[in-house]
């Protein structure tokens, strides 16, 4: 059971060096404690984690948008967004008289 540990603690540490996930993640199931000195000794591939981060920030970012509202975009506090709810969408005509 252990060793899914230093499998998880392999890709993590991985990751922020720029390297190979999956395969280091097996070395550490094959090799376990072993594994993880030799990846600490390993140089920062820096072009690779720059990709990987700059990934992450366009999924967060992409995330973002599709959860708010199209409507409720432009409000800063809950008042904001109260007085956008209350207000009449415009072009929308129900066919009522305005009272």
């Amino acid at each position: 059971m252990i060793q899914y540990g230093w499998m998880l603690v392999a890709a993590l540490i991985a990751f922020g060096k720029g390297r190979s996930i999956i395969g280091w993640s097996i070395i550490a199931y094959v090799f376990s404690f072993w594994a993880i000195i030799g990846l600490l000794m390993l140089k920062i591939k820096k072009e690779v984690l720059q990709d990987r981060i700059a990934f992450l920030d366009a999924m967060v970012e992409q995330i973002e948008q599709s959860k708010t509202p199209k409507d409720f975009k432009d409000f800063n506090t809950v008042d904001d967004l109260i007085s956008q709810l209350h207000q009449k969408p415009k072009g929308i005509d129900n066919g009522l008289p305005n009272l």
